[in-house]
């Protein structure tokens, strides 16, 4: 399974998809902005439809951007002016030097990676923060794997339709960040892109994260974590 290939379709033909994740880029710039200082240098993993990046520089702070896909980053560096701070590449292997960043944010990018690849990606993260910088994402809250397997009907190769490799309870998670930083909090949210729901679908979601609180759990779901470089 070629992920470049799933991530390249959904930020340049279906930038639409993006529109699930609203609530939680706009969580996430919050966290963010509560914990650094205005002019901080933020480092985002993988780019979406630019949103973060927008809402992040709104509030002050110095972004930067990395993603595999050429297009999205030519793109996102034309709409925002971005050209030097985003670049093509990948988590394990960052292309910038060390201590750059006051956070990086991973949202939704773990999950994608293969163990070896993980072990890579940790320690990458860990050398281009700066003393006491942040790790700051979601990953998909327990996710069962099989339930989104689907099937090339061209060559029949079976994957996971959004090209999900990992799945992570908050033990596992807090597990996997530990062996490199110092973990700050790992809660379960959930986090709907609120601005786009009707006041049905946002009592709902105020009765689920309210049931959270009590150990209850949702399809669709998202772990928070928040991590320091040691």
């Amino acid at each position: 399974m070629n992920q470049n290939l799933i991530w390249r379709h959904f930020q340049n033909e279906s930038p639409e998809v993006f529109q699930q994740a609203d609530g939680r880029i706009r969580f996430l710039v919050r966290q963010v902005a509560s914990r650094l200082n205005s002019g901080a240098t933020v480092l985002n993993v993988g780019i979406g439809n630019g949103l973060f990046e927008k809402l992040i520089s709104e509030a002050g702070m110095k972004i930067h951007s990395l993603d595999p896909d050429e297009e999205s980053i030519a793109r996102l560096g034309k709409r925002t002016g971005m050209n030097g701070q985003a670049r093509v590449g990948s988590l394990e292997s960052i292309p910038f030097p060390e201590n750059s960043f006051d956070a990086v944010i991973v949202s939704e990018v773990l999950e994608h990676l293969a163990d070896e690849t993980l072990a890579r990606a940790l320690r990458e993260m860990d050398r281009v923060l700066t003393a006491n910088g942040i790790v700051v994402g979601t990953v998909p809250a327990s996710e069962k794997l099989s339930e989104q397997m689907t099937v090339c009907p061209c060559c029949g190769e079976v994957f996971h339709r959004w090209g999900h490799l990992q799945s992570f309870d908050a033990k596992r998670l807090q597990g996997l960040l530990s062996q490199r930083f110092i973990v700050q909090l790992v809660e379960q949210k959930f986090l709907p892109a609120w601005n786009y729901l009707d006041w049905k679908a946002k009592t709902v979601c105020v009765v689920k994260n309210s049931l959270l609180r009590f150990g209850m759990s949702w399809p669709g779901a998202s772990l928070y974590f928040v991590a320091c470089k040691r």
